[in-house]
């Protein structure tokens, strides 16, 4: 069974609207297509056959006239005008022929043209005659007389063919015209009967789509002013009629909704009352617990600061006496270094006495050697004598280089002995300055004890302190949490205040009971 209309979808309204649009379209298309095909059929006619015909017979016509003329010509001047004139006539009965093979008007048509060709026929007759005057010798005015009025068959017969195709022309012309007033009026009617019929569609279109969204907007406008009490009913099965099914189920659901929510805000501004009295309770009693701890960790604090600089003089102490030790093991290695430098001295000084011997020895062979040089320059005589003087020089500077080396020497051997003077004394100090610094190594450890044991001692307070302490910033969370319970419940009991003000906007029906569920997992506070 094919479905009501009321029952079909919008699209489908609509695809049938453009459907018939489109059919009336393709109707107007194919009324024009037809009537401009005959049209056009008519007009290639016209324009192939009866045109073409009348220009023919215009062309003989104009031909016939030069005809005319050759043929004077001819009877007045003889010559090549007898060749033109046979070809002027070939020509009409040429253009003859081609009228009939183009198609005829009707039987008088065909007669003018059998009348035509016997025009031309006689019209070539009335040249031999000429001929015959012409070789007997006749007077011009003689032969003009005998083919006088030879050319006037030829010219009705023509006037008679152009005046039909004249005719054939006017009425072609009527044809055609009557048939684009025809394709004109027809196409017309059809335009006008399609505009209408889309008229029609869409004005039945709108009306099914227009009224039923003025319902449901309506009803949307009504629950948006709060009132819920209006009756929704349909029976489309089109989107209208489900948008106002589903606009129904909104208002009836939401009627639900309001209703739950009224209720459970009466219920939330009990229950939030009763949250705000026990965390005003609850307040109280953490603000005594804190300013208690407040008071312990005050104490607290003290003691740990009194400990903690108790431990930071002993660790200065033991700093300080660490230092010393530190020091005296400085000095002791300072005086360690002393004596292995005095030591060394003492050593080098040794070996530059044994050079400055060496340098001795050295003076006292050349001082040998520049006697011998002397003597065996005074054997030389005259030229020995700058040898001597060179020898003489050598013996002075190796008597200088051994008095030097001598006083060297005795400087050597006075620093070598206070050297060792030195030595001895810095062995006595290295020995003292091991004394301190292990006297000092026994105080560094026992202040380092005594640090030790403050260290520990602060340590332990300081966790008592930490520990009092974190439980007086706990203390102060709990009650800040506390306070913003109870700004929370108050805010709680105010939204609550507002929300039953806000579901007051709502107009619910008469007599209208809505059952209040809870949550899963609801449980009555003890």
């Amino acid at each position: 069974m094919l479905p009501s209309y009321r029952d079909l979808s919008i699209g489908v309204r609509l695809a049938i609207a453009f459907f018939i649009a489109a059919l009336m379209t393709a109707l107007l298309g194919a009324v024009a297509y037809t009537r401009l095909s005959s049209i056009s059929e008519q007009w290639r006619t016209y324009e192939s056959v009866t045109l073409a015909k009348l220009q023919l017979l215009q062309h003989a016509k104009d031909v016939f006239g030069d005809a005319v003329h050759n043929y004077k010509d001819y009877v007045l001047r003889g010559g090549d005008y007898r060749t033109k004139f046979l070809a002027n006539l070939d020509a009409i009965d040429q253009a003859a022929q081609t009228s009939l093979e183009l198609g005829t008007f009707g039987s008088g048509e065909s007669d003018a043209v059998r009348t035509l060709t016997a025009a031309t026929a006689g019209y070539r007759a009335s040249l031999d005659k000429l001929d015959a005057l012409v070789n007997s010798g006749a007077s011009i005015e003689a032969r003009d007389h005998v083919v006088s009025g030879a050319d006037k068959p030829i010219g009705k017969a023509l006037d008679v063919l152009i005046a039909i195709g004249r005719e054939r022309t006017h009425e072609q012309g009527k044809n055609v015209t009557h048939l684009a007033s025809v394709a004109e009026s027809t196409i017309i009617a059809v335009t006008i009967t399609a505009l209408a019929a889309a008229v029609l569609l869409a004005f039945f279109i709108t009306r099914d789509i227009t009224l039923p969204i003025g319902v449901a907007v309506s009803a949307a406008e009504a629950v948006a002013r709060g009132d819920l009490t209006q009756d929704i009913t349909t029976d489309r099965a089109d989107e209208t009629g489900r948008l106002l099914r589903a606009l129904r189920d909104m208002n009836e659901n939401l009627l639900q909704v309001v209703g739950r929510v009224c209720s459970g805000a009466d219920t939330m501004a009990t229950a939030t009352s009763e949250i705000a009295a026990g965390n005003h309770d609850l307040s109280s009693r953490t603000e005594e617990q804190a300013s208690s701890l407040q008071e312990t960790a005050s104490s607290m604090e003290e003691l740990t600061a009194t400990v903690r600089q108790n431990a930071d003089n002993a660790h200065r102490g033991s700093t300080l006496a660490t230092s010393a030790a530190d020091v005296a093991h400085q000095g002791s290695a300072v005086v360690g270094k002393v004596v292995r430098t005095m030591e060394e001295i003492s050593e080098s000084s040794k070996r530059i006495s044994d050079i400055t011997g060496v340098v001795e020895g050295i003076a006292f062979q050349t001082n040998i050697l520049a006697l011998n040089a002397a003597v065996e320059a005074a054997r030389a005589g005259d030229q020995g004598r700058g040898f001597a003087v060179v020898a003489g020089e050598v013996r002075n500077l190796a008597q200088r280089s051994g008095s030097a080396a001598k006083e060297i020497k005795e400087l050597i051997a006075a620093s070598v002995r206070k050297v060792q003077d030195g030595t001895n004394l810095a062995s006595e100090a290295g020995a003292t300055m091991s004394e301190v610094t292990r006297a000092v190594a026994r105080v560094s450890d026992i202040m380092g004890e005594i640090a030790a044991a403050s260290t520990e001692q602060s340590r332990g307070i300081e966790q008592v302190n930490l520990a009092v302490s974190q439980m007086d910033q706990v203390t102060q969370q709990n009650a800040a949490l506390v306070e913003q319970a109870a700004a929370a419940s108050a805010s709680l009991q105010e939204q609550g205040r507002q929300l039953s003000e806000v579901v007051a906007f709502f107009r619910l029906r008469s007599g209208t009971r809505l059952p209040i569920r809870r949550p899963a997992g609801h449980h009555d506070a003890a």
